[in-house]
């Protein structure tokens, strides 16, 4: 790391503290109700596939097509799988979440963030975080809890104010 990058570090890990953010965090990368929507689908999806009339459609298929119907099962139930097991961490060198693929950003390629959630859907839609990188990569990382959620907007409101050379709020402050 160069002489201005660990200025740059630095000051973003101070932009942090201002804001309370406290690394490392993580949490879950979906919550409860995305959990259980995937669930009842999936549920759907079984009950309708034990139906007579679908099985009899099923069996008339070719193999190729049957193959490609049990890929597209097994897709459903990995990323079923993955909305219970994907973790995402917060830590002084970056983001990460991993889910089917891991999706990853330091905070030194960050360009702009936002904080993006729906106003009184967040129990369905929880709010999550868009980073976009210096060379235009563009990752969305979800967040489980709380918790991640209070870090995604802190870490937002230090990100954008180092951006555009603003003092860093300090958390509890008005103006």
């Amino acid at each position: 790391m160069a002489v201005s990058d660990a200025s740059n570090a630095a000051s973003l890990q101070a932009a942090f503290a201002q804001q309370g953010l406290n690394l490392p965090v993580s949490g879950p990368s979906f919550g409860w109700t995305i959990r259980l929507l995937a669930g009842a689908f999936l549920g759907w999806v079984a009950l309708a596939m034990a139906q007579p009339p679908v099985r009899a459609g099923y069996a008339s298929l070719s193999l190729g097509m049957q193959l490609l119907m049990i890929g597209c099962v097994l897709v459903l139930l990995v990323g079923y799988w993955y909305f219970f097991t994907g973790r995402t961490v917060l830590t002084e060198e970056g983001i990460s979440q991993n889910w089917a693929w891991r999706k990853q950003m330091r905070w030194d390629e960050v360009k702009a963030a936002r904080f993006l959630g729906l106003p009184f859907l967040t129990w369905l839609i929880p709010p999550r975080l868009l980073l976009v990188s210096h060379a235009g990569r563009r990752i969305l990382f979800n967040g489980g809890n709380a918790e991640l959620h209070r870090a995604f907007a802190q870490a937002t409101v230090a990100l954008q104010s180092m951006r555009h050379g603003l003092p860093v709020p300090v958390k509890g402050s008005s103006r």
